[in-house]
């Protein structure tokens, strides 16, 4: 008997290929649903091993959410930007459930990290040094501050390498966030000093009080002789009558305070403070300013000359 070949007609081939794209497709859901579920789902990778990677498992509705939810995953312990963390696999569960695997390689974001560490400490390094030469002790005082805020920056930096790595050890610096901070109390306590001259009605009253709070701010007042003071404080207080149409009496006041650098004799810094005071004489007109300029020579005050000195 023989048999008979049917022709290979399109309709034939259109039914061949709808058998092949799902025998593709079944072999795919085999790899992707079910039983062969990959290990990082729930435990460590044999792939990407924890030695050598920090893995990141997220998961979500969409390819979209679940890769957002692993990078999101590795970044999280982290306090300064961090770069290079790459999908590497994906999966499907019988839900339709996206998961997403990515690392972050230990050892080039170490490098990474490092390098940033070793710049930031060279900058620390060049302003401790500004501040140990200079003769000029308003540049060393302004040096202070920028150095701190780079130690804090770098030690963040440090705080993550040690994330990375994983003994946990991270560098040592000889100029630490500790030593900093006693150094700059020492120094204004012992090498940085500011005299006080103020000009005017009630000057020395307006200048105990000014001084108070500057102690209280942690720096070093002289008396009334500036030949060893580092900066002077120059102010000039005046009280104004003023004749207004009414049967109270006005007092207007202003006072002025120049922040003087002795090294060079130049002005770097001035605060106003000024207002107007009302009351049945003039006197007590001009009692009442008194009390409200004292009041305005506060710890804010003190704060204003704090931030001209460390040039913030």
């Amino acid at each position: 008997m023989k048999t008979v070949k049917k022709p290979f007609t399109p309709e034939r081939r259109l039914t061949v290929a709808a058998g092949m794209l799902f025998l593709f497709l079944s072999l795919s859901a085999c790899s992707l649903f079910g039983d062969k579920q990959p290990d990082w789902i729930s435990g460590p990778s044999a792939k990407y091993p924890e030695s050598s990677y920090i893995l990141g498992v997220g998961h979500g509705d969409s390819e979209r959410s679940a890769e957002k939810n692993a990078v999101a995953t590795i970044v999280q312990p982290f306090r300064t930007p961090i770069k290079g963390a790459e999908i590497v696999e994906t999966w499907v569960d019988s839900t339709k459930q996206v998961y997403k695997l990515a690392i972050l390689d230990r050892r080039k974001t170490a490098r990474m990290l490092g390098d940033r560490i070793e710049e930031l400490n060279g900058i620390v390094n060049r302003y401790d040094q500004v501040i140990l030469d200079s003769a000029d002790k308003l540049m060393a005082a302004q040096s202070y501050e920028p150095m701190i805020q780079t130690i804090k920056k770098r030690d963040t930096y440090d705080r993550d390498y040690r994330t990375v790595n994983l003994n946990r050890q991270g560098h040592t610096f000889e100029v630490t966030l500790g030593k900093a901070e006693a150094d700059l109390q020492n120094f204004l306590a012992k090498e940085f000093s500011i005299a006080i001259k103020i000009i005017g009605p009630n000057a020395e009253q307006v200048r105990a009080v000014l001084a108070e709070y500057l102690t209280a701010e942690g720096f070093s007042i002289l008396g009334q002789s500036t030949q060893t003071a580092n900066i002077i404080i120059k102010g000039k207080l005046a009280f104004k009558k003023l004749d207004m149409p009414s049967k109270h009496k006005f007092i207007q006041w202003h006072a002025v305070f120049q922040l003087i650098n002795q090294a060079n004799n130049k002005e770097f810094g001035t605060i106003l403070r000024k207002g107007r005071e009302v009351h049945v004489s003039y006197q007590a007109a001009e009692q009442a300013a008194l009390e409200t300029l004292i009041k305005q020579i506060d710890k804010n005050f003190a704060k204003d000359i704090f931030a001209y000195v460390f040039g913030n």
